[in-house]
């Protein structure tokens, strides 16, 4: 998905469905992410996003934050998130925009059948996680859930409606180039 917003120049929504499925965010704090939310170490091997005003922060009066570690996704980040002033946010669209550009990018990777919505970042960034760690705990951090057993939800249901999926050869042929041309870029 995030190759097809490349293709037609927006990055910007390219780093936020990355940013969404690593991160595990929900749709709301991906389309609130603004320049100073990001801090980063000192060689850049870790970017720290910080989420104000989430809805497990509200109910428990703290801060929340997600550690981006993967070198793909923070080059990109970097190169973004130094061209914007502290206060812009890093998706320069508002979010009723983004889900039509959401839809778009379904209809041309040939995907509307699965009836994924941008939401689905967090339950599909989740199962991902689980898939390649078996360790629940560890989804259960980055998906900021209070408990095991809500973490499970997301993730079996995620591994159930990944076993049914059906895609086309069309849409598996798309998806594989426009993940190239993803790789590609950093």
């Amino acid at each position: 998905m995030s190759g097809v917003c490349l293709s037609i120049a927006r990055q910007d929504a390219a780093l936020c469905i990355l940013l969404g499925f690593y991160g595990l965010l929900r749709t709301a704090e991906v389309f609130g992410i603004r320049a100073c939310h990001v801090s980063w170490n000192h060689d850049l091997s870790r970017a720290i996003l910080t989420l104000p005003r989430t809805k497990a922060g509200l109910r428990r009066g703290w801060t929340e934050t997600v550690i981006f570690s993967d070198p793909t996704l923070l080059g990109f980040l970097h190169a973004i998130w130094k061209l914007r002033a502290p206060h812009e946010p890093l998706l320069e669209m508002p979010g009723q925009k983004f889900r039509l550009l959401w839809k778009w990018i379904c209809s041309v990777l040939k995907l509307e059948n699965l009836h994924f919505s941008p939401y689905s970042l967090r339950r599909g960034g989740a199962t991902q996680m689980w898939t390649a760690t078996a360790d629940i705990t560890r989804v259960m951090m980055y998906g900021r859930w209070d408990s095991v057993k809500t973490a499970r939800i997301y993730v079996v249901d995620g591994q159930q409606e990944l076993t049914a999926m059906q895609l086309h050869p069309i849409a598996k042929q798309k998806c594989g180039q426009f993940a190239q041309m993803l790789k590609s870029c950093f």
